[in-house]
């Protein structure tokens, strides 16, 4: 059992180590500094205070992100504020060094015993189903609204989602659904479907007003870190926090729902934040700078967090463990 714990925190610590790494890294191969740092000389005043502010929001966000994890683990098993924070952390690290997020549930049942992780798994894929719903509501509701402005560039946007054939996406998601279906019958009858079918029972223990809680708490977190990136981009020049929203929207529905494997890579970030928002009076450095500034605050620092704060809780442990042993 003692070689199984050591063997798991041996695991932690190389995860948080390979995620510094990268963060390391990222920061490293950026080519916008020079860029960052002629801008900054012009626009220094008020940073730190806006910084203070988004590191705030990211702490709320957190905190969203980890009580909205714990209800959703606990239909599974019940679970700690501290122990769904952990787990939310281990999810960010994985899902960071892993190709379009995919290692977030993984990290997050890692923290469980065996048996449960299947479920734990599967509530994991819930979260950001529900997650993803919310970001397409409100892509769905930009693009309405991005032809209401009289901005040119956010009609043209409007208008090449309004060109979309609304006959093909209705026949496309009835065809999905009817794949599903036949997928369903095929295995239904196999040993497969009872594998399949035991961590599925862990979604009948929702109640509606459990749905409802992490429906409003995923609503909130998502307008926390879309007021975040409002909040830069109006420091660097956006002229207004209400002509914020619908290009936010929309930034926040591309990264999600593009199909590329390194939407939340901050080079390919900052390229989609620039198309988007390249049209606004948030100059080219502006919108590059607060991309870079939402991925480091919401991502790479608390994935980064374990591992910097790993010597003050090890110096903590021994300090502890001088003070209690007994004197002889």
């Amino acid at each position: 059992m003692n070689k199984r714990i050591q063997g798991k925190k041996t695991l932690a610590i190389c995860i948080s180590i390979a995620t510094m790494l990268w963060v390391t890294y990222r920061m490293w191969t950026f080519t916008e500094w020079p860029a960052f740092s002629a801008f900054l000389q012009q626009s220094i005043s008020g940073l730190p205070e806006v910084l203070v502010l988004v590191f705030i929001l990211m702490l709320i966000n957190i905190g969203l992100e980890t009580r909205r994890w714990q209800l959703l683990a606990s239909q599974a098993v019940s679970v700690s504020f501290p122990q769904a924070l952990k787990q939310v952390i281990k999810g960010i690290q994985l899902g960071l060094i892993t190709p379009a997020r995919a290692g977030d549930p993984l990290g997050k049942a890692a923290c469980f015993a065996s048996k449960e992780r299947p479920r734990v798994i599967l509530l994991s894929f819930a979260g950001s189903f529900l997650q993803n719903v919310v970001i397409f509501a409100f892509t769905l509701l930009a693009i309405a609204l991005a032809g209401q402005t009289g901005d040119k560039y956010l009609d043209t946007i409007s208008d090449y989602y309004s060109s979309i054939d609304s006959s093909m996406v209705i026949y496309s998601f009835f065809f999905l659904i009817l794949v599903i279906v036949l997928l369903w019958k095929i295995i239904a009858g196999n040993r497969v479907y009872a594998i399949i079918k035991k961590p599925f029972k862990v979604f009948r223990k929702f109640s509606p007003a459990v749905i409802l809680h992490i429906g409003t708490l995923t609503l909130i977190r998502y307008l926390v870190f879309s007021f975040q990136f409002i909040i830069l981009l109006r420091f660097f020049g956006l002229p207004s926090t209400a002509s914020g929203f619908i290009p936010v929207f929309l930034f926040y529905g591309a990264i999600t729902f593009l199909p590329s494997f390194g939407a939340g890579e901050v080079g390919i970030r900052s390229a989609i934040a620039l198309f988007i928002f390249g049209e606004t009076a948030v100059t080219g450095p502006g919108i590059v700078l607060a991309t870079m500034l939402i991925w480091f605050f919401n991502i790479a620092l608390p994935a980064i967090t374990p591992l910097l704060t790993q010597p003050v809780r090890y110096s903590l442990t021994n300090l502890k463990s001088r003070y209690n042993r007994t004197p002889t």
